[in-house]
């Protein structure tokens, strides 16, 4: 299941439990499902933000590299 399908889970099951129309044990076993899927989403965003965070410090140091090079071919002149 993608992240967004867990996302549009999650509000069914919100939508669910708010109608108040479900026995305890029904509302119980969704918010079980709710909180599973909450911890779930939550690592797969931390995940992402690793990921985001490795991607930018990479393309940072690049770009100082590339900064750096033209500055040294810029002396030169």
């Amino acid at each position: 299941m993608t992240i967004d399908e867990k996302i549009s889970k999650l509000e069914e099951i919100e939508e669910k439990i708010s109608d108040n129309k479900l026995s305890i044990a029904d509302s119980m076993k969704l918010f079980e499902e709710g909180t599973k899927l909450s911890r779930e989403i939550l690592v797969e965003l931390e995940n992402t933000k690793s990921k985001i965070t490795v991607i930018k410090r990479d393309m940072d140091a690049f770009c100082e590299q590339i900064t750096s090079k033209e500055d040294i071919g810029n002396e030169t002149k």
